[in-house]
Formats: C-alpha cells, sequence, structure tokens
C-alpha cells in the first residue's frame, strides 16, 4: 500500500473519532486549504499571489473582476460607476459608494468603524511613497502620479498636498497622472490598492502587518501561527455574508493538504498535480469522486512558470554567462516536466508573455529544448565543454511536496550535458528575502500576471525594477528601458504590439529565464460548498463562497 493511501487511513480515522468544534456547530464555516506562507496582511506588501489571498476576506480595492466573465472584466467595487478619464488619458475622476465603511476596531474612537472617505483612498495609495513602509508595489506607481516621487524623497508626512492627489470632497478624489497609464485601472484592482485607515497604520505601527483593518465582508478574527487564519463575518458589510466565517489553512508541504480534504476537514483546495492523475481522467471527475458529491472546476491562469538567473553572478551572468543560459535551456525537455509534475495539463512555451495575453510568441524560440546537440555546442561555447571546468550551479527553490523530484528531473536532464546543479530549499518567504538581496545564483519560481496586459510582464526585466523591486534577474537592457518607456504610456495598437515583441523577443535571446509554462489548475470542493469560479488573478472569489451548516 503507498504511503498516502496509509497516510489517508490515519487521517480518516482520526477524523471519525473528533468532536465538531463547538464554535462550528450549526454555523457556516468555509476552510480553505492552499501550499504557501502567509508573511504580512498589509496591502503594500501584498506582490506574492498567497499574501494577496490572504489579504482578500479583509480589504478591497477600487475595482474587481466579474465573478463570472471571462475574459477578465473589471466592474466598480468601492465606486458607484467605472471612473471617468479626460480625453488625453491622464486625468481620473472617482465616486465612492455611500455604504462604505471600516470594520469595527480599537483604533477607532469606541471601537467603531467610520465612513470610508475619498481621503483614505488618496492616503492608501501614497502610502507606496513612504520609504520606510517598504512597499513590494512601488513601481506600480513611481513616476506615474504628479508630485508622488518627490514626496518618496522626504520624510514621509500624510498631510502635504500631492498634485496628483487630489480630493474633491468626501466622496470624490482626482487622479492626475505624469503621463498616460493604460494599465491604471488594473492596478486599482490589485490587492496593492486596497483601502486603509490612517487610524489603524498608525494605531497599531509596526504590527499593522498583523492587523488589518479594511471594508471586506470579513474581519480577522485570530492569526496563531503563519499556518492558520481565522476570518469571521464583517456585521457592518454593506451586503449579506456568504458565510459565518472563512478560515485559511496554510501548508508547506501539499500531501497534507490533499489528505486533509478527503477526510472533509477542508471544503476547497487547489489540487496538487501530483493528486491529479487520482481524481482526473480525460478532464473529468473519475466517477468514485462523482459519486461522493465532489465538485471541481478548472482555471487556466496567465501562468509564467520559470527558472530565472541572477545576471549580477560571476558565473551565470554577463556576456559568457549568456551561452551557457542558453545551453541550459536546449537542455530542458518541457513536455517531460509537464507529464510528470502537472499530470500534463500545462503548455510550453516560450518568453515572458503567457498565451491569450497580445505579444505572445507563438512559435518555438532557437533556444528551445529538447536539443541537446545544440545545448552542448552552447556549453562548449560558454567556455565549459562537456561542462568541464563549471562548478556546480546552485538552485533556490521553495521547499513543496515534489522539491526534490523536481530537483532530481533538472538534475538528470542537465547532466546529458555535463552540468551540476544542487539544491537550496526556502520556504517562499526566506526565497523571497534572498532575491531582494541578490542572494539567489539560479531560482525557480512562477508569475501570474497581476493583469491581462503584457506590460506586467515585461515591467519584470525594466532595469529600474531591480531588487527589492520585482526584477528579480537585475536584468540591465538600456534598449529594453527604452521600449518599455515608449510602450507603458500606449493604449493597444498594432504599434504596442510591436514594441511588446521586440522586448519578447530581446528576452528570449538574452535569456535571464528559462520559460515558459501555463498550468492548468484543478480546484476540488466537498458536497457541502456552492461552488464560485475560481480567480487567481484577484482572488476575491473566496469571498463568495458559501457552505452548508455542519
Amino acid at each position: 500500500m503507498k504511503f498516502w493511501r496509509l497516510a489517508l487511513a490515519a487521517v480518516v480515522f482520526a477524523a471519525a473519532c473528533k468532536p465538531l468544534p463547538k464554535e462550528e456547530r450549526g454555523r457556516r464555516i468555509v476552510h480553505l486549504g492552499l501550499r504557501a506562507q502567509v508573511g504580512s496582511l498589509d496591502p503594500l506588501q501584498s506582490g506574492a499571489q498567497y499574501a494577496a489571498l490572504a489579504q482578500t476576506p479583509v480589504y478591497e480595492p477600487l475595482l474587481g473582476y466579474d465573478l463570472e466573465a471571462r475574459p477578465l472584466t473589471l466592474v466598480p467595487l468601492l465606486l458607484t460607476q467605472m471612473p471617468e478619464v479626460d480625453a488625453d488619458g491622464t486625468t481620473y475622476l472617482f465616486t465612492l459608494r455611500d455604504d462604505l465603511y471600516f470594520q469595527d476596531d480599537p483604533c477607532f474612537p469606541g471601537g467603531v468603524g467610520r465612513a470610508v472617505t475619498s481621503t483614505d483612498v488618496l492616503y492608501s495609495l501614497r502610502r507606496h511613497a513612504e520609504r520606510s513602509a517598504k512597499s513590494t508595489g512601488w513601481w506600480l506607481y513611481q513616476g506615474r502620479i504628479r508630485g508622488l516621487d518627490q514626496v518618496a524623497q522626504q520624510e514621509f508626512d500624510p498631510d502635504v498636498p500631492v498634485e496628483g492627489l487630489e480630493v474633491l470632497d468626501a466622496r470624490r478624489f482626482r487622479l492626475k497622472l505624469t503621463a498616460p497609464y493604460p494599465q491604471l485601472l488594473y492596478v486599482l484592482a490589485m490587492a496593492y490598492s486596497a483601502v486603509v485607515p490612517r487610524e489603524a497604520v498608525e494605531h497599531y505601527g509596526e504590527d499593522f502587518r498583523r492587523h488589518p483593518v479594511g471594508t471586506g465582508p470579513y474581519r480577522l478574527q485570530s492569526w496563531a501561527s503563519p499556518l492558520e487564519l481565522h476570518f469571521v463575518a464583517n456585521p457592518r458589510y454593506r451586503a449579506p455574508v456568504a458565510a459565518d466565517g472563512l478560515w485559511l489553512h496554510v501548508y508547506e508541504q501539499e500531501q497534507p493538504m490533499w489528505l486533509k480534504w478527503r477526510v472533509g476537514d477542508l471544503d476547497v483546495i487547489p489540487v496538487p498535480p501530483e493528486f491529479v492523475p487520482a481524481l482526473v481522467e480525460e478532464g473529468r471527475l473519475r466517477s468514485r469522486f462523482l459519486a461522493e458529491g465532489v465538485g471541481l472546476a478548472t482555471y487556466a491562469g496567465l501562468d509564467l512558470v520559470y527558472l530565472g538567473f541572477n545576471l549580477e553572478d560571476p558565473i551565470v551572468g554577463g556576456a559568457r554567462g549568456k551561452k551557457l543560459r542558453q545551453a541550459l535551456a536546449a537542455a530542458i525537455d518541457g513536455a517531460e516536466t509537464v507529464d510528470t509534475f502537472y499530470a500534463g495539463a500545462g503548455l510550453v512555451y516560450d518568453g515572458p508573455i503567457p498565451p491569450g495575453v497580445d505579444g505572445h510568441l507563438e512559435r518555438p524560440a532557437p533556444y528551445r529544448g529538447l536539443n541537446l546537440p545544440l545545448a552542448k555546442q552552447l556549453l562548449a561555447e560558454a567556455g565549459y565543454p562537456g561542462g568541464d571546468g563549471l562548478p556546480p550551479l546552485r538552485l533556490a527553490t521553495v521547499r513543496s511536496g515534489n522539491a526534490a523530484e523536481q530537483l532530481e528531473l533538472l538534475q538528470r536532464q542537465w547532466r546529458a550535458i555535463g552540468v551540476r546543479v544542487e539544491a537550496e530549499l526556502y520556504s517562499f518567504p526566506e526565497l523571497d528575502q534572498a532575491l531582494k538581496k541578490k542572494k539567489a545564483q539560479l531560482f525557480r519560481l512562477a508569475w501570474i500576471s497581476d493583469y491581462p496586459d503584457a506590460e506586467n510582464n515585461l515591467a519584470l526585466f525594466y532595469g529600474p525594477n531591480r531588487p527589492p523591486g520585482a526584477n528579480h534577474f537585475n536584468f540591465q537592457d538600456d534598449r529594453y528601458d527604452h521600449l518599455y518607456q515608449q510602450a507603458r504610456v500606449m493604449l493597444p495598437s498594432p504599434e504596442r504590439t510591436r514594441l511588446y515583441e521586440q522586448m519578447r523577443d530581446r528576452i528570449v535571446e538574452e535569456a535571464p529565464i528559462i520559460a515558459g509554462l501555463a498550468r492548468t489548475r484543478y480546484y476540488v470542493w466537498n458536497r457541502r460548498v456552492r461552488p464560485v469560479p475560481p480567480d487567481e488573478t484577484s482572488w476575491r472569489w473566496i469571498n463568495h463562497l458559501t457552505v452548508d451548516a455542519r
């Protein structure tokens, strides 16, 4: 009997013996599993997708995505309507709803949350310019809003006027941009743009990251450890809340999460890839799961799964490292990776732009593997014929259920050309810090596009976004930066697409990444759940999960 079956039997027995917690009897509590770690609930640190997910119950940005519409469609969330934009695309007028209140919290007089105003929105945006707050989303606003960069160079004072952040009255405000920013509305739907009260930031200080106060349907009840967050319904929310409570259970390993779902301790989980074949056959649930009332949804995300290189590293960086990077790309069999770890549910592609987004590379790139003759030739041109003289490479990756197996596959594929690789295992927050400090030589990551525009992915290679920004590759190319500066202010057009393609091809040639892979993810739920289509762009769907009372 396989180990996981023995483990499942043990968990089933334990679950059968465990009484339902008293606080959950007769109540609608959603238990959601995810594989990650959550380090902060401050919107300024919501760059990692699971950090954004964990903030979603509490915080709301101005805009959201329609829960049902595909492709993704923006809708007002805290606004009465979509903002008005002037003819040159640099001035936006917003009007807030009149039924918005911050959650009750000790930071307010008498512990009672107050009404949300225009001042709160603009305060929340200008926090990104506070150097001591260490926003990981500053790159989205830098150089965009009139006067905000000047504020970022001074000691933070939220009362100093900023030309581009204009309060008209309690519910109306205006943003004035330095130049057209076609992606602004997408940015205002991101977790980075959530509205927070100044009282909470000042009351909790450095502990604000653990004391979220927002306008969302849930408020944080407890966060006893990094592995479990308990949210309860916000009684002051402007609409009925889907459930009485929402628990986020965080797992570093995928197998325990799967086992907990199988015995009913978890209601909804993303299916670990290693369990997809046991669950699905030809894209459909197997009969025994159908008989149990299990529900299934697929989600094809805007995925960029990749291996990245630190171009400041003396081995993999520089001109000599370029040939090495190209050789490593040509030695990888992406199809084997998909079949082995994603049950065939994935699409191998090249370049930094995922399928379905303008500028995506449809044809195979020159260094697409598997091409061992080319890989050996390039490795020799890099000065390492047959791998001679090349020290073992160091791959930084997150600990996961199949991290060892993925490393073994990569080791075998690269061993075919004489290259050795060793793993450096981290938790996600640890890996994030290693990248910001430029300590990783190679790293394995996935970027899920924040919005369906290639500018979001191309920004990862923009020189000014180097660490602590999102350019973990330390890629610096003047020609690329010039093209990006041109494209970032352009509305969708054939001309902008051509610029996107030039930047894409530059990344393919310089190879700061070996990319990419777009995964098809599966979400499953038990019979208690009324399903909602999953969406990993905003995660707002988790707020609408409803379950029957136990």
